[in-house]
């Protein structure tokens, strides 16, 4: 699994949480691209607005 650097800063940037959790699993060299994003579920209650 490759992690990008570009989107991976953009990526923890963006929903504020540590570049370590955000994975490119397919897509490094498609534009299109599957992530996962480990987070635990109150950052992610959080996010969504729950």
């Amino acid at each position: 699994m490759v992690k990008p650097t570009y989107l991976v800063k953009y990526i923890s940037k963006k929903l504020g949480i540590p570049k370590s959790t955000v994975t490119l699993l397919k897509g490094h060299t498609n534009p299109h691209k599957k992530l996962e994003i480990e987070m635990e579920e109150r950052d992610t209650k959080r996010l969504l607005g729950i």
